[in-house]
């Protein structure tokens, strides 16, 4: 199996055990019964000497290694789109939109809150009927590189264009900022529903992560705090905003998830097609 390039695993309790368990990818003693030959040799140990609990274990790193992805999946598409803001502003040799404090807090507050919603993610239905992992396979496909690319050029484009359009409005920078710092939190919000299932972001598995609404709440909470509170105001140069205003970072976040939606339905579609073909096969 090794030969082949296969993660093996290799399970025993005696002393004539230990090479097997050396050699493996994983060598899994067992905990009871086990000799301390055979434990020393092992890179896990199994407490109660019950082979389903690797079942269990195997679920658990399954559904692990899915936030972990979800997690750099939802965190890179905001710090693009920060990199993007910026290196156009300096392009086109304008003010900068967005101060130092406010992307600060952008990469720090937000991210730090809103990422724990995915700490709490469920394992996603047929996790344990999926094919193992393929050796040497990297973390991102094509399709979610290309989907962090699209989804930072909009968070972006619809900050620039809303800045541009406050500002041709007469309204202050302090004001436009402000709005484009809350366009980006929203829409990462409206990211977050799509990018936590790989089913449809309003199904059934819409209500199974309850811990994410009180982050998201919280995290909303915070946005009040940095728009309304006259310290944070100082610190972050934010000004209130008008329901307008308000209406239009909301708008974004919501074309946000339509769109990534959208995408999503398109790839259910084709897989689904493409399971078929195969089973017609």
């Amino acid at each position: 199996l090794q030969a082949r390039h296969k993660v093996t695993a290799m399970t025993g309790d005696g002393v004539n055990d230990a090479p097997a368990l050396k050699q493996a990818a994983i060598g899994v003693a067992m905990g009871i019964k086990g000799t301390d030959v055979a434990k020393d040799s092992a890179d896990m140990i199994l407490t109660d000497d019950n082979f389903a609990t690797m079942s269990k274990a195997i679920f658990e790193g399954r559904r692990i290694y899915d936030n972990i992805k979800k997690s750099i999946l939802f965190l890179l598409p905001t710090s693009f789109a920060e990199g993007l803001i910026v290196a156009f502003t300096i392009f086109m040799q304008q003010p900068m939109p967005l101060q130092a404090t406010q992307l600060l807090w952008i990469n720090m507050v937000s991210a730090i809150t809103l990422q724990f919603a995915f700490i709490f993610e469920p394992a996603e239905s047929g996790i344990m009927y999926r094919k193992p992992r393929k050796t040497g396979q990297s973390l991102m496909n094509k399709h979610d590189v290309f989907q962090m690319a699209y989804v930072s050029i909009l968070m972006a484009l619809f900050g620039l264009i809303a800045y541009q359009w406050l500002i041709s409005k007469g309204v202050d920078q302090a004001t436009a900022s402000t709005m484009m710092v809350n366009m980006i939190i929203i829409s990462k919000i409206g990211y977050l529903f799509n990018i936590r299932t790989k089913e449809l972001a309003f199904s059934k598995a819409f209500f199974t992560n309850p811990k994410a609404f009180l982050i998201i709440a919280l995290m909303l909470a915070l946005q009040l705090i940095l728009t309304y509170v006259p310290f944070m105001q100082h610190v972050f140069y934010t000004e209130p905003l008008t329901m307008l205003e308000w209406g239009v970072a909301i708008a974004a976040g919501l074309l946000i998830l339509v769109l990534t939606e959208i995408d999503k339905i398109i790839r259910l579609i084709y897989h689904r097609a493409a399971r078929q073909a195969k089973e017609a096969k």
